[in-house]
């Protein structure tokens, strides 16, 4: 598959559980621990998807996804919150993100929302 996927999470469990999920459908995956890392290293990487935290040290989730909106790299890279604050959704969408996943995490549903946003992107790349 070939595909890497950025995880801006603080919660090391979390992060754990997310790359475990996601390295077994093939994904490369890498974890960043707070905001600012998260935005490092999406420069350095240019992830296919990126999936952030809402509460996040430094910089929140909305922050960095408008950071990476701003950034020309990023303008169409999929981009996903995946948090258990399950009252940000109209923030989070404002800040620009392709999907919204509530903690606590399902297996299945990160697995196709990752697949969908990859499969959309391939596409539009297909097309251009």
């Amino acid at each position: 598959m070939d595909k890497t996927i950025l995880y801006i999470e603080d919660n090391l469990d979390n992060a754990v559980i997310v790359k475990g999920i996601l390295a077994y459908e093939g994904y490369t995956v890498h974890i960043a621990q707070d905001g600012v890392e998260g935005l490092a290293l999406a420069d350095e990487l240019q992830p296919d998807v990126i999936i952030t935290d809402f509460h996040l040290p430094c910089i929140n989730g909305p922050e960095v996804v408008k950071a990476l909106r701003a950034n020309e790299s990023f303008k169409k890279t999929p981009i996903v919150m995946l948090t258990a604050d399950i009252y940000n959704q109209s923030a989070s969408l404002a800040a620009g993100i392709d999907s919204y996943l509530n903690k606590p995490i399902r297996r299945n549903k990160l697995v196709v929302a990752i697949h969908e946003l990859i499969a959309d992107d391939n596409q539009t790349s297909n097309n251009l």
